[in-house]
């Protein structure tokens, strides 16, 4: 199975205001309201109101169909209902409340990042100077996230979690 992206996540938070300013400043670029992008992957994080901190939806790329019926096929054999349409499957995982959205989506094509100029053992790249990105460093060099490669998810159920995860999703 080619499981090789977080397409995007659903954020709920309790104070969204707060949330949009936190992650204009790590960075992310806010295309419009509560939607934002990273450099690579494009628009990966969306933000509504939750009354408490917590990912609503994740969204994860396959790459073709015969992943979207692998999915399917293992949800199933598991016992967990979801919904399936074409290019498509959607599950609830219980123990986290999470909804996963399996899709078909191109790989993200990301090149290589350019060296930064550091010292080291007989080299002296930058001379008198402090290394950009650092302490609200803004401009051209300012650090900005390439793409969301990860979330954390807390579970009332670990063991229903990790079988939802590793068997039915493909983890």
């Amino acid at each position: 199975m080619a499981l090789h992206r977080i397409n995007s996540l659903a954020l709920g938070v309790p104070d969204v205001e707060a949330a949009r300013a936190f992650y204009r400043d790590f960075n992310l670029t806010e295309t419009r309201p509560c939607v934002f992008a990273t450099a690579d992957g494009g628009e990966q994080l969306f933000l509504a109101h939750a009354p408490r901190r917590r990912v609503i939806e994740v969204s994860i790329g396959a790459e073709d169909r015969d992943d979207i019926d692998r999915v399917a096929s293992q949800l199933a054999a598991i016992g967990v209902e979801h919904t399936r349409d074409g290019e498509t499957v959607t599950a609830r995982d219980q123990g986290t409340g999470v909804d996963v959205r399996v899709a078909i989506t191109p790989r993200i094509d990301q090149a290589a990042a350019s060296a930064a100029a550091t010292n080291g053992p007989g080299r002296n790249d930058r001379i008198n100077a402090r290394a950009h990105g650092l302490l609200g460093d803004a401009g051209p060099h300012a650090a900005r996230p390439r793409k969301l490669g990860h979330c954390v998810l807390g579970t009332l159920d670990l063991e229903a979690s990790n079988r939802f995860f590793t068997q039915g999703i493909g983890f």
